[in-house]
């Protein structure tokens, strides 16, 4: 099989599809994807739903190993909110997180291993209280099958 994308996008798109598929929320904007690291103060208008890749693992070197590949990629959902949307950012957070728990790409190459909630708090009160941000972060620990 001739390889045409890192594992690491590959896992990002299909998370990021299955995000912008949901039925049960609507999002402002669709969901993308990033190489590089978001800034949570960062100006924004409206949600706006992240996928970031945290770290990537192979077992070789090689690119066209047989063996899966293993990321930990982040879900970052952010608004710019008042104290009276926060329970519906949170049902989304919920129903974010209920979307991508155990998901399989229809061609079983994508699969989430482990799903969660960011430890801290969440979403980050701080952020909440001074700026008037709404920050929440969804851990997964995906693997790619080759």
């Amino acid at each position: 099989m001739t390889i045409t994308i890192s594992p690491a996008d590959e896992a990002c798109q299909a998370i990021v599809a299955r995000i912008n598929s949901g039925g049960e929320y609507s999002l402002s904007l669709d969901a993308h994807y990033s190489r590089t690291e978001i800034d949570y103060l960062e100006e924004i208008d409206r949600l706006r739903v992240d996928v970031v890749v945290v770290s990537e693992t192979q077992p070789n070197d090689q690119l066209d190993a047989n063996e899966n590949s293993s990321h930990k990629l982040q879900v970052i959902i952010r608004a710019k909110t008042t104290s009276k949307d926060v329970q519906d950012l949170a049902l989304i957070v919920r129903q974010v997180f209920l979307r991508l728990d155990n998901f399989n790409s229809s061609d079983r190459r994508v699969c989430v291993w482990e799903c969660d909630v960011e430890e801290k708090e969440n979403p980050v009160k701080s952020l909440l209280n001074d700026a008037n941000l709404f920050v929440s972060v969804v851990n997964l620990r995906v693997e790619v099958v080759r």
